[in-house]
């Protein structure tokens, strides 16, 4: 699986940090057995899922311009992109887990409770 780090960030004029839901959402996946690789971008990251390269692609906090063409490129290779309530919001509130259909129950099922309030 692919993550990007989250990072102290300002939304809606209020300065927040995902760290604390990434780390837990981090040893979830690693205890459920995942990999983790960390590539820099995630467009790059997520352009990786559509190749088949990584597995899945989950991070909080991302802006419009991380998600677009990626998204776009997994949902035309076959995958799914969804934020943490299983929508199509990622370009709107940034939480995005992306991956094939088969994976996705899954990958939600251990990522989402991680993210906790942050998934709201």
């Amino acid at each position: 699986l692919a993550v990007g780090h989250p990072y102290r960030a300002k939304r809606a004029g209020e300065i927040v940090s995902y760290a604390e839901q990434h780390f837990a959402s981090l040893l979830a996946v690693t205890q459920a057995g995942a990999q983790i690789r960390r590539g820099g971008s995630a467009a790059l990251d997520l352009a990786y899922v559509a190749a088949g390269r990584f597995d899945g692609f989950f991070e909080l906090g991302l802006k419009p311009w991380d998600i677009a063409a990626g998204e776009l490129i997994i949902k035309e290779a076959g995958g799914v992109v969804v934020d943490a309530r299983g929508g199509n919001d990622s370009l709107e509130n940034g939480q995005v887990i992306a991956c094939s259909l088969k994976m996705l129950k899954p990958l939600m099922q251990t990522v989402v409770p991680a993210w906790g309030k942050a998934a709201k």
